[in-house]
Parts: C-alpha cells; structure tokens; sequence
C-alpha cells in the first residue's frame, strides 16, 4: 500500500512540475523557437558551421557595430494591428499570429542592419501538433498583407500545386543599390545593379513542403531575385525606396526553420545564404526571436528604473521551473516525514522522566512480544513506583532508596495504606499466575491513585 502511494506521489509530482513549466512566463515563446517552425534549429547549426550567432529578444539591446546582420523570422500576419488572443484550444490551433510584431520595429533593423525578413507560413497548430498540412497553413491572403507591409508592393504569391517542390538552386551575391538619378525618378523606380551570377559552391539540391512562392512577374522594379525554383522567386532583395530600407526577403521559411533544416540540402544551402548575407563581416549574426531595437555605440541605453518586474524575473522562466521543484521536493519531504514519523512534537518539560517513562514502555513491549506478562506486570509495577517517587521526592528518587523513603512518606499520612500498597505490589512478581494479574495489577492502581489524592 505505502510503495503505491508513493509512486502515485511521484506521478502526480511530475504532473505538477510539468503543468507549472507550461504555464511559466515566457513559456509560450520558448515553446515556439524550440518546435519545428521555431529558428532554434538554425541557431544551433550556425554555431556547428562556425557562425558566431547572438540571440535577440524583445528585451535585448544589441549594438549596431557589434553584428554583422540580422535574421527575422516573422510569425505575424498583420505588421500594424493586434490579433485577439485565444481563448480555447481550437482558436489556439487555428491562430495565424503566434507571435506579434510591431512594422516601426522591423523597419528600424532593416535600417541598422543587412537583415533577411522570414515571411510567415504557418499557424500555431502547425508548432502544438508537428503536423504540416494545408489546415495548419497561413491562408496566402494573409501572408499577402504582410508583403505589401514589407514594401514589396504589387508581389504575390504562387499558388501551391504540389506537395513536395524540390530543385536544385544557385544563390546570387547581394546586389548594389544604384544612386537614384537626379530625383527625376521614384524611389520604387530606383534601378538596381545586376547581382553576380552565383558561385558554384552556393547551389545546392532543396525541398520545400507546400513552398510558398513569389510570383517573379508580379516583383516591384527595386527588387530582384537572388535564389529561386522554376515555379516562383524564393528569395529577394529589395532596395531602399521612400517608404522601406532595404531588405532581403524569404517568401518560404521552411528553408530555414527546424522543419525544413532536415529536408534535402537545405542546411546547406542555409549556410550559403548566411554568408551571402553576412558578406565577409566576422562579425556575430543577430538571430532575433522578435523585432527588437538596435543601438549604436554613441546611443546609450535608457537608464533602468528598478520595478517590481525585476523581482518578478526571479520567478520567470526558467527559474520558476526551479521553485517549482524545489517546492515539489519540499512538499514530499514534508508529506513523506509525517507519514513517517507522525506530526512534530514540542520538547518535553521533564526531559529525563520521559526518557525513563520510554523505556519503560519499550522494554513492556518487548516483555510483550516475548509472551512474559507477569514479568511485564511486575516491572510496569516497580517502574510506577518508581516515577511516584520521583514526583513527590524529586529527581534522583526513581531507585530503591527513593522508593522505601516515599513508602516512609504515605506511611507517615496512611500506615494501612502503605501496607496494603507495599503487599499487593509483593504479590506482583514474574512468578505470578497469569489469572491473578488483571486482580493485582487494578487494585495496584486504585490503591496509588488513593495515595495521591492523600498527598
């Protein structure tokens, strides 16, 4: 019984510690880097390739001079309004905006840095389920909003024919922005120089689940294609006009995310497109999990004014993982010691006289487990003898002397007491017949509480 109760204890520990790991701050967002249509895949195989990678969150401040460029993945469907937030597991599923982005942010990096924008592909059922299916896709009207928020203009998106597209494809150097002539053209019009064509040791065999495509004849005049498949554009770059900085975009984030790293080369071809981005800068790449602000070296940092928030860190992911244990472990140490042991006891006024009473009471145990009632009866007898007298005498009484002088005592008050007492406990020896005990042992009793009540 005890062994099942202790594994339901720890089942049920478990459970707890997992549902408080689910409902952590921040546990929604690590929750998404960390599924399959989450960026902590590339991170990781950045830093295997050698890539210095730095992760940005909202709450970080990078240093423009101390990155190289910038990688966003967006999960936003709308760069200028907020989506309602789920309320039930079926909103949650069919939710296309798992993560919010504000536009002025994702314009001011595109501004500090080379930055390559991830359009969004998938709903937020998509990173609960591991499952790609066009039920778990960002219907494309969605997605179109964000490129005409991105200024890519008239672009649009390639309808998806088949399931699986797979190609083999070469990756151009970043083109140079034209200077504009003279004001007498838009800044859209802005002509931009031819890239390169690609070097041979930047294609490399990929596949795309339900690729999400840019249609190249709907492309805007700043624009170019830098990496495509025969069926649309995959990769842009667009220059800067009045309204966008420029900034390279992947219609598809398959390519880089934790789903699409595994399929064909496209880890390859990932570690191409870093490098094409990073243009020979040693310098870290900024992988940001959100758009965040970029600093220069002469801005410096609003000063922190401490709040209660900076308490509530200490119980944020992921150390309120920690306290969670740690109170889980307290709890069952707590549960396992009264199951064990009983409820905590206050320490005894008489120290010793309970020490001498536990033993007494041990040793009748074992008496009584040996079957040997009347040596039990007989040493229970001289033991309350024994602890009267220390009560009426004092401590040191409890032994033969201290006896005979508390006999002295009664006698003193009652002599046919004292005698009736000193007789009947004579008669309790361990050669007394076991019929006579209870006799003995009750009038015993009765006849010390009458010496009490007479003292």
């Amino acid at each position: 019984m005890q062994r099942s109760l202790g594994i339901l204890a720890g089942v049920l520990a478990v459970a707890l510690v997992g549902w408080l790991i689910w409902i952590a701050p921040g546990g929604d967002a690590r929750r998404l880097d960390a599924s399959v249509m989450g960026a902590d895949g590339l991170r990781h195989w950045l830093v295997a390739q050698q890539v210095p990678v730095v992760r940005g969150t909202g709450r970080s401040n990078p240093m423009r001079e101390d990155l190289s460029a910038a990688i966003l993945p967006l999960y936003d469907t709308d760069l200028t309004d907020a989506d309602p937030t789920p309320e039930t597991d079926e909103e949650r599923m069919a939710q296309t905006s798992p993560r919010e982005a504000e536009g002025w942010l994702v314009e001011s990096m595109a501004s500090q840095l080379p930055m390559l924008v991830m359009l969004p592909k998938w709903r937020t059922g998509f990173a609960l389920t591991g499952i790609a299916h066009e039920q778990t896709q960002v219907p494309p009207d969605q997605v179109q909003r964000v490129v005409r928020q991105l200024g890519l203009g008239p672009a649009r998106l390639v309808p998806v024919v088949n399931d699986m597209t797979a190609g083999n494809v070469a990756l151009r150097d970043l083109p140079a922005d034209a200077p504009p002539d003279g004001g007498q053209n838009s800044s859209s019009d802005r002509p931009l120089i031819a890239p390169p064509l690609a070097a041979p040791d930047r294609s490399a065999s990929i596949a795309l689940f339900r690729a999400q495509l840019l249609d190249r004849a709907s492309l805007p005049a700043h624009c170019v294609e830098l990496a495509g498949l025969p069926a649309g554009a995959l990769i842009l770059h667009c220059a800067e006009t009045d309204d966008w900085p420029g900034v390279t975009v992947l219609a598809d984030p398959d390519l880089l995310n934790s789903h699409g790293l595994r399929l064909a080369d496209n880890a390859a071809f990932a570690a191409h497109l870093v490098d094409v981005l990073r243009a020979g800068d040693t310098r870290p790449v900024l992988l940001a999990t959100e758009p965040l602000y970029i600093r220069s070296a002469d801005e410096q940092p609003a000063p922190h004014r401490r709040t209660g928030e900076d308490l509530a860190r200490l119980f944020a992911w992921p150390l309120s993982a920690l306290w969670a244990m740690g109170g889980v472990v307290l709890g069952l140490a707590l549960w396992r010691g009264l199951r064990r042991f009983g409820p905590a006891r206050g320490r005894p006024a008489d120290s010793a006289d309970s020490s001498h009473r536990a033993a007494i009471a041990a040793k009748a145990r074992l008496l009584r487990l040996s079957g040997a009632d009347a040596r039990m009866a007989a040493e229970h007898v001289r033991g309350h003898l024994a602890d009267l007298a220390v009560r009426a005498l004092g401590p040191g009484a409890g032994n033969d002397p201290g006896i005979a002088r508390w006999f002295a005592l009664i006698a003193r008050r009652d002599a046919a007491l004292a005698d009736d007492i000193r007789a009947t406990a004579a008669r309790i020896t361990p050669d007394t017949p076991p019929a006579d005990l209870p006799r003995l042992v009750q009038t015993f009793h009765a006849l010390t509480r009458k010496a009490q009540d007479a003292a």
